[in-house]
């Protein structure tokens, strides 16, 4: 039997779990996530032919590489970048989780799902956001 408390944490959650499936940019996510992405295996590489596609597509092309894991990412787009911002408040795990998942162009999925080697991805996703100075005077 359920009790008020255990009640009250399961609204609290679905809540939740709305609030972010209302978000525009999650069907977004989550259609990046349940793609199946060519998975990279080691010591196989991308050919330069398909890096020079997504430079096309996407702009800037980053490949990421723990011990032998190899993942390739784009630069993050202001709305990855702000719903990822949005739900790094409560949760600032999910923050680099969200990036990687947006900026994902292929590689090895260990990145993704192991603890050890996603800790050492999210120390460096900060690098792919950039900020540039701006600057401003009074006229």
């Amino acid at each position: 039997m359920e009790t008020q408390k255990t009640k009250k944490n399961k609204k609290k959650k679905n809540k939740a779990i709305k609030s972010v499936i209302a978000h525009p940019l999650a069907a977004e996510v989550q259609a990046i996530e349940n793609k199946k992405l060519e998975v990279i295996k080691t010591g196989h590489t991308v050919s330069q032919e398909q890096i020079d596609a997504w430079k096309a597509e996407h702009g800037e092309v980053f490949r990421i590489a723990v011990d032998e894991h190899t993942a390739y990412l784009k630069k993050p787009g202001r709305k990855a970048i702000g719903y990822a911002s949005s739900i790094g408040t409560k949760d600032p795990m999910k923050f680099n989780e969200i990036i990687l998942k947006a900026c994902w162009l292929a590689g090895d999925e260990k990145l993704q799902s192991d603890d050890d080697l996603f800790l050492a991805c999210g120390s460096k996703l900060a690098d792919l956001i950039v900020i540039k100075q701006a600057t401003l005077e009074k006229l």
